[in-house]
């Protein structure tokens, strides 16, 4: 039986993003002797994340934002320090491979090696990601902004900056979106085809465009909003735009919208904008009932949304698939899988 040891490092300004910490997470997670290890940006999100697994301590209450924690649960000493060396080795590994590699210190000289380039994606600290993505805009670039803890203020005023400029900002903390068939974040690679999406939710895009993929179809650009964007404060600027752009492009025949609860003055702004489309709508809002226009269905679930979206392609129209199982047999399911 083993009496597992804890490791917690901190790393004041090593700031890294946080795809690669993903992988150099999963990696080490999967070591002989490691129960568990987490190796992330020290966010409020974050260091609530590692306090929940078990990992306290005074030092990851003092780490700020730009400090990297690397916290790791062990059956040995011996363990624990292979871990870690085996973190700073995968994370000097990636850092060497990216100094071989042309990159640009700053965006003007970016946009001059990739004159062509059209959009721009942001993935550092939140509070240089206004400065860097307003840049962007300016230099006619649409944005992906991946990086979070940015203001609902500094938000509104990029998408405001944005709208005057005819561009996109998608985010922030945006995590997937598929344009043109190239994902941006996190995504998976499906089919390109007749369903837009324009979603509050990048796993509400991942899961909607699987599905659609499963059945043979696939989608024409998937634009992701940011997990704000249908707030009061924003006003669902994106996801406005978003509906405008899927509207005129040829190669989408069917809309989706996706977010957990938005504010109701966005969500009636929102649906109104929706309902003047030619095409169909298929809506999966969190929490809302089903009055909507002529051309729009609720989808209750995700797997409604595609199975809906589905049917218009296929020029089947289909609606919500009823939750029949009791209480009973929800909690019975639940509890075996917990």
């Amino acid at each position: 039986m083993y009496s597992y040891l804890f490791k917690i490092i901190v790393e004041k300004g090593n700031y890294r993003d946080s795809v690669t910490l993903m992988k150099v997470s999963n990696e080490v997670s999967k070591l002989k002797g490691v129960s568990q290890a987490a190796v992330l940006m020290a966010t409020p999100l974050n260091k609530r994340f590692i306090t929940d697994a078990g990992f306290e301590g005074s030092e990851v209450e003092k780490a700020g934002p730009d400090d990297l924690i690397i916290a790791i649960e062990a059956a040995s000493g011996e363990v624990l320090q292979s871990s870690v060396s085996r973190v700073e080795e995968m994370l000097s590994s990636r850092a060497s491979m990216e100094a071989e590699e042309i990159r640009p210190r700053t965006l003007a000289s970016a946009v001059k090696v990739m004159p062509d380039a059209n959009l721009a994606l942001i993935s550092i600290p939140g509070r240089f990601a206004k400065r860097e993505a307003m840049n962007a805009l300016e230099s006619g670039l649409d944005v992906f902004l991946f990086s979070s803890n940015v203001s609902r203020e500094d938000e509104v005023e990029l998408k405001e900056a944005a709208k005057t400029r005819s561009l996109l900002v998608m985010g922030p903390d945006c995590g997937t979106s598929i344009i043109n068939g190239v994902v941006l974040g996190f995504g998976n690679v499906v089919r390109r085809g007749s369903v837009g999406i324009v979603s509050a939710s990048g796993t509400g895009i991942q899961q909607v465009s699987t599905l659609l993929d499963s059945e043979g179809l696939g989608i024409s650009h998937a634009i992701g909003t940011g997990g704000n964007d249908l707030s009061e404060k924003v006003g669902g600027m994106t996801t406005m735009e978003g509906i405008r752009l899927l509207e005129k492009d040829e190669d989408t025949r069917v809309i989706v919208l996706i977010s957990k609860p938005p504010g109701p003055k966005t969500s009636a702004t929102v649906l109104k904008a929706a309902s003047r489309s030619s095409k169909p709508v298929v809506i999966n809002f969190l929490g809302e009932g089903d009055a909507v226009a002529s051309k729009q269905v609720r989808a209750v679930t995700l797997e409604d949304a595609a199975r809906m979206a589905s049917g218009f392609v296929k020029g089947k129209r289909t609606g919500a698939r009823p939750f029949s199982d009791s209480e009973s047999r929800v909690m019975s399911l639940a509890q075996s899988e917990s």
